[in-house]
């Protein structure tokens, strides 16, 4: 009789068995690192590790070149005025996450830019309002293929 083995170890095992050639390339898609921790006192308004959902990037303003799909999520800042930085971290170093923060509305508040050169994107405004916003993250073409896995997080300083 088979020994039961959880969904997520039997992942790591697997995905452990993929990698081995390609660790020593440099290159395997293992979990990503977290986001750097925020300041103290900061409120984690979002905070989660998503697989690339694929298909069309979301950005609707400045989009980078190539671009493919990995999360779409909302959350509503704390107060209005104290910055809000949101972070998306690729698991490969070849990912190259692009972020964009946009209103309720549709108003664009915080881009990362079009051209991001490392598997971090971090992106900051300061809300004008404690309303719904939505947060894109899209993985940019040319650098390769986007990462099995993204950390997502956005936090709020007091």
């Amino acid at each position: 009789m088979m020994s039961k083995m959880t969904r997520s170890r039997m992942l790591r095992i697997v995905g452990l068995a993929f990698c081995a050639p390609l660790l020593l390339a440099g290159n395997c898609p293992m979990d990503p690192p977290p986001p750097p921790p925020p300041p103290p006192g900061d409120t984690i308004l979002l905070q989660s590790t998503v697989a690339p959902t694929g298909g069309a990037c979301g950005i609707t303003v400045t989009p980078c070149t190539g671009a493919t799909g990995v999360f779409i999520d909302t959350f509503n800042p704390t107060a209005v005025g104290p910055v809000v930085t949101a972070t998306a971290v690729g698991a490969t170093t070849t990912s190259r996450p692009q972020i964009q923060i946009r209103t309720i509305l549709g108003v664009q508040v915080a881009n990362s830019g079009a051209t991001p050169t490392t598997n971090t994107a971090m992106a900051s405004f300061s809300p004008t309002s404690t309303g719904l916003h939505f947060i894109v993250v899209c993985n940019c073409g040319g650098a390769g293929p986007p990462a099995p896995t993204y950390t997502i997080q956005v936090s709020q300083a007091p």
